[in-house]
């Protein structure tokens, strides 16, 4: 009832480009028998693999969602209301199942607030232990709508390859008018909080242009699945992955980028206090590490990678503002300790290190092995 009730309202209204009402219903039920096809796939509780039936499936599946949103926003007129589009979705085809390929289909519509008036449609249904999604972004052209950006998954024989907790965010548009989508999903997975999380800044268009691509480790066992920020020129991430020392279990992870052009360059913050800052730039790269450390660190730099680290203690300097001393050992020989000098409140800079304790970072020892943070000392 509810869908008949959509399209009688859709032909009362203005019509846009290519509109028509049976291919509406033609690509509803297109996508009702590929899910159709799908919920009678069997799998074994705790096998990752996904069968090839349902391989190419899931292809059918998400060809079938991207027709039948095409063909409904070709049927939409300002203004735009992205809870009734998703309500309209959802109607055309009704969620059935649990816990199969295809089951639990559902629909997230966003407007951007401003002149471009860009809809987004997250469609997501259920895999074999866990989720997966695609991303589709329209455009106002002229009288109708068109598709600027489409992404999923690549074909895959793991349920890994999901897009599970899938997030998006779309960039206002910069000085030129060109905008990006960061993205983010946790690869599905049928046991253990740790997996990995993957995130990518795109460009629109018909193939969407990848500027980044990363796959990190993460634990989400506290229901944490990462979050994103976008602004005109830089993207953000965050999520919670391992510390260098196992009593603390985990630390949030920032990845803040600057983006100029389809140029994408790593930039602070990288860490949210003194302590994750050592850690994080013990376990980055040198090529990132450098641009936050002062000259002549590399060395040690190099060694603190070998270590199996410890947090010993966390002081505050004397001699000058926003500065901490943090001290690490190596627990497997239990050899020389590192002391990390390290400045600042939000942007911080490795200052100096020592093998020894600086006199002038001799307040006292506020590190507890049993708190996951170090916010009281600054």
């Amino acid at each position: 009832m509810v869908a008949k009730c959509l399209l009688l309202c859709l032909a009362s209204t203005p019509v846009a480009g290519s509109c028509s009402q049976p291919a509406i219903r033609q690509a509803a039920d297109e996508l009702i028998d590929a899910r159709r096809s799908l919920l009678t796939i069997q799998q074994e509780e705790m096998d990752t693999r996904v069968p090839p039936a349902a391989r190419q499936g899931i292809l059918k599946l998400k060809d079938a969602i991207a027709h039948l949103a095409g063909a409904y926003m070709a049927c939409r007129t300002d203004p735009l209301d992205a809870k009734q589009i998703e309500l309209d979705l959802a109607a055309l085809v009704p969620a059935t199942g649990d816990g199969k390929y295809g089951s639990s289909l559902s629909f997230k519509v966003a407007v951007t607030e401003d002149t471009r008036h860009l809809v987004s449609i997250t469609a997501t249904f259920g895999i074999h232990c866990g989720s997966d999604a695609m991303l589709l972004i329209y455009a106002p052209r002229e009288t109708s709508w068109a598709e600027v950006l489409r992404w999923q998954a690549p074909p895959y024989k793991q349920v890994s390859g999901g897009f599970w907790s899938f997030q998006h965010r779309i960039s206002p548009p910069d000085a030129t008018g060109a905008w990006f989508v960061v993205t983010s999903h946790v690869m599905p997975w049928c046991s253990s909080t740790w997996s990995n999380i993957e995130y990518n800044i795109l460009r629109p268009g018909v193939k969407p242009k990848v500027l980044l691509k990363r796959s990190e480790w993460m634990w989400w066992g506290g229901e944490e699945f990462g979050t994103l920020a976008a602004s005109q020129n830089s993207a953000d991430i965050r999520f919670y992955s391992a510390s260098i020392d196992g009593g603390v279990h985990s630390r949030l992870f920032i990845r803040h980028y600057e983006i100029s052009g389809d140029s994408v360059k790593r930039v602070q913050p990288v860490a949210e206090m003194p302590r994750d800052f050592v850690d994080e730039w013990i376990v980055s790269p040198w090529t990132e590490a450098q641009h936050w450390s002062a000259p002549g660190l590399g060395g040690f730099h190099r060694q603190a990678k070998k270590y199996a680290s410890e947090f010993k203690s966390t002081q505050k300097c004397s001699d000058w503002p926003d500065t901490v001393q943090i001290g690490v050992t190596d627990i497997k020989t239990e050899g020389i300790p590192f002391y990390f000098r390290v400045t600042g409140q939000t942007s911080f800079t490795m200052a100096g290190i020592r093998t020894t304790p600086d006199p002038n970072c001799s307040g006292p020892n506020t590190w507890n092995p049993g708190q996951l943070n170090d916010s009281d000392v600054r």
